[in-house]
């Protein structure tokens, strides 16, 4: 990705297993960028002695981690303000497990985006850039709420399989490439994925090499959104494995109710799910090495 090759990166995140996971990915497949910046919570002062993170509130040196990471961010993008930038910041710690805590982020979150508003706005003024001026913030999540009662219904599953997108542009893009900005307006409400979210970004760096772009807009698995989404997507087309698709048929089946009030569906889907588990029953009966003594598991079938 030409990411690397002209700009300045920052990429940080506060939950330790995470943290180790990136590392991981960046060692068996990354490539350094011209400079990196990145900040690293101390991963041991957030664990217990098994290794697993400890309270929600924990605290580095006194500060919330949260504001350790909103403030790492601000001074690269003030060190760097000549540079073009690149930043991931990743939170975590307060969210993943219960999202009712994303309030004890709203306040700093919305203060950043203030901060990057007024600095955009000032762009035009100053001949000075403003550390934020003409940055594109993209405000995403990885997945939605997976815990609680609220998953187990119809609603937290598409909210689960439906996290947040959204885009804030500065002001320049509309009137720099306006025909960019209007497909991206077409494009709400249109399946998209991070993959798509890729080609975008690939698509704004090298937008100036009209030759590669065909690659670039139309990769394998994204499409950059500011080219046309297909309105009627299917999750095949877009990488989506159908553990995780919204686009499916939801049938109600009744508890208790007889088979033959089931869609056909579930009852191929039960039948196939007893077939495999009397394989692996018939696997264990037959083991040689069991005694004779134990009683062995009958086969299961549909009851009435």
């Amino acid at each position: 990705m030409f990411v690397y090759r002209i700009c300045v990166r920052l990429d940080q995140q506060d939950a330790p297993v995470i943290l180790r996971t990136s590392t991981l990915i960046w060692q068996i497949g990354g490539r350094d960028p011209v400079r990196q910046s990145r900040t690293s919570i101390d991963a041991s002062s957030n664990e217990n002695e098994n290794g697993v993170a400890r309270g929600l509130f924990k605290k580095s040196g006194g500060t919330y981690t949260h504001h350790v990471l909103l403030e790492s961010l601000r001074e690269f993008f003030h060190a760097y303000a000549y540079r073009p930038r690149f930043s991931l910041t990743f939170f975590s710690e307060l969210i993943h497990d219960n999202p009712a805590y994303a309030t004890l982020l709203d306040d700093d979150l919305v203060t950043l985006l203030r901060q990057i508003q007024v600095n955009d706005e000032q762009d035009f003024l100053f001949d000075e850039p403003k550390p934020f001026s003409n940055t594109i913030v993209i405000l995403f999540a990885d997945h939605g709420p997976r815990l609680g009662g609220a998953r187990l219904s119809v609603q937290g599953k598409l909210e689960e399989r439906l996290p947040l997108l959204s885009f804030i542009l500065p002001k320049r893009f509309s009137t720099d490439w306006p025909e960019a900005f209007a497909q991206l307006r077409a494009n709400r409400d249109r399946l998209v994925t991070l993959f798509d979210v890729h080609a975008t970004l690939k698509h704004i760096l090298i937008r100036q090499y009209g030759d590669h772009l065909d690659s670039v807009v139309k990769s394998p698995r994204g499409i950059s959104l500011f080219t046309p989404i297909p309105e009627n997507r299917t999750c095949a087309q877009a990488s989506i494995a159908p553990h995780w698709c919204v686009c499916l048929q939801w049938s109600d089946i009744r508890v208790r109710s007889l088979l033959n009030n089931w869609p056909p569906v579930v009852y191929t889907a039960a039948n196939h799910i007893l077939s495999h588990v009397n394989h692996i029953v018939q696997r264990i009966n037959s083991h040689r090495g069991m005694s004779s003594n134990v009683q062995k598991c009958q086969k299961m079938v549909l009851s009435k």
